[in-house]
């Protein structure tokens, strides 16, 4: 048996030597079966061990109840022919050896419960000293039934069929009847049996969970419309989101991505607060791995990312439509490649209106309000200042607000203003309402979840959408 390359004996080796469960290598390397038969062979072993020292005193371990549940339902699933049967088989066969064998008067409740849960794998009856050694009924067992959590074979007793044909139906065997699907389901229903994700994720080539990393996120104010497209997407194909968060805190980032190779997630979504570009580094063990509002530095993950140079040319082109010639600008730091995509656009706009570029409105900001205010008093204290001023973010144009309000101007009836961002809190509620540009980051969630389903080896730019409200006015000619 290999993970990737890496065989049991070696895992074994790494284990030791991190000072680690087996479970953990197998994961790290992303090996299903590996880690199936990891996690058995461990639960079997401390169960067996209970039985020979008597350390269990009949009471259930606290993680057991999940573990018995997780052993149905991936012994269930593996085929006569799956690599690891036979080795599972074994481990079955020794752990049921050593169970039997204890004397009469060291048979816990907790040794007969789990006999009785490994007689039920091989869908035969056991053999006869088996069956004789109980001493208390099924429903008396602490942790296996009468615990407000069924099994499959209370569902099989309940549905009148065998433990093997309630597992064809839970894994979606194609020669199940419509007849024999709807018995067991209806007495999964009365009985409130839910199938364990858990098993079903180490059974299978894939997790119904994925995860979504939001990087910075108290500098990341639209991580909202990112985390309910890619909820909405998830909902709709059936997957588990799991959400976290990294920051600037030592550590925080391995943390995090270490949670989410334990939790096997099916692929994961990194959303950055800016678009800018991004080493994948540390972030390509994961695969698939796609990228929302930002780039990988080399060539590799699926990415989605705004259209800026046509954003910032629709911006730009409002103001051009309103008659104003001279149009001011607030780029934001040159690191950013929004700042530049935008400034592209803007450009491009006032050459199709055969508009010469003035440097002198061009200006940079810092993304925040201040920096807005600051650029603004620059740009009225022009000579010939402009009559329309193009905000490259929604926090900059509430700047500019402040210092033409100052200044004794009237938004837009002396001068107009656009922004960009849309973010509601800021720009619906500006006095006038800001004309602004809608970035599609509900679009970028919800493909990012759909692309790591499909598999997309493709992204791209999304549009952007124009927000008009109130801070634009047409210019009126003398």
């Amino acid at each position: 048996m290999v993970a990737r390359g890496v065989s049991a004996s070696s895992v074994d080796v790494i284990a030791r030597q991190a000072g680690c469960q087996r479970a953990a290598v197998y994961t790290y390397f992303g090996s299903k079966e590996g880690l199936a038969l990891a996690v058995l062979e461990e639960s079997i072993g401390r169960w067996a061990h209970a039985a020979a020292v008597e350390t269990s005193g009949g009471t259930a371990h606290p993680a057991d109840e999940g573990w018995e549940r997780m052993l149905v339902e991936v012994w269930s699933g593996l085929r006569e022919n799956d690599p690891g049967r036979e080795r599972l088989a074994a481990m079955l066969d020794q752990a049921r050896a050593g169970l039997v064998g204890a004397s009469a008067n060291r048979r816990t409740a907790r040794i007969q419960a789990v006999l009785e849960l490994i007689q039920g794998f091989g869908e035969t009856e056991a053999a006869g000293p088996v069956a004789a050694s109980r001493t208390e009924p099924a429903s008396a067992v602490p942790g296996i039934t009468g615990r407000g959590s069924p099994t499959i074979k209370e569902v099989a007793e309940r549905a009148g069929v065998s433990f093997k044909s309630v597992s064809r139906v839970m894994n979606d065997h194609p020669h199940v009847t419509a007849e024999l699907r709807a018995k067991v389901e209806s007495a999964m229903r009365e009985l409130g049996y839910a199938p364990n994700a858990a098993a079903r994720t180490l059974r299978s080539a894939s997790s119904p969970t994925v995860g979504l990393v939001i990087d910075d996120s108290e500098a990341f104010p639209y991580a909202s419309d990112i985390i309910r497209g890619a909820q909405d997407a998830a909902t709709g194909l059936g997957k588990v989101l799991v959400i976290t968060y990294v920051d600037d805190a030592p550590g925080s980032r391995e943390q995090i991505l270490d949670h989410l190779r334990q939790w096997q997630v099916e692929g994961v979504a990194y959303a950055s607060p800016h678009h800018q570009v991004i080493d994948t580094t540390e972030l390509l063990p994961f695969s698939p791995l796609v990228l929302v509002n930002c780039v990988p530095s080399v060539p590799g993950p699926a990415f989605a990312v705004p259209g800026e140079r046509d954003a910032g040319y629709m911006a730009t082109k409002v103001l051009l439509e309103a008659g104003h010639s001279r149009i001011g600008l607030i780029s934001g730091p040159p690191e950013f490649p929004a700042s530049h995509l935008r400034r592209e656009g803007y450009l491009a706009a006032l050459a199709e209106a055969n508009i010469r570029p003035d440097p002198a409105l061009q200006l940079t900001g810092d993304w925040w309000q201040e920096g807005g205010a600051v650029a603004a008093r620059e740009l009225m204290r022009l000579p010939h200042p402009p009559t329309g001023i193009f905000a490259m973010n929604d926090w900059m144009a509430m700047g500019v607000y402040d210092e033409l309000r100052s200044a004794g101007l009237r938004i837009p009836e002396d001068i107009s203003v656009v922004g960009f961002d849309n973010r509601e809190v800021v720009a619906a509620h500006m006095r006038p309402r800001l004309t602004t540009v809608a970035l599609p980051y509900y679009e970028m969630g919800r493909w990012a979840i759909e692309a790591l389903h499909h598999r997309n080896t493709v992204g791209g730019q999304f549009s952007c959408n124009m927000v008009v409200r109130d801070s634009v006015a047409q210019m009126v000619t003398s």
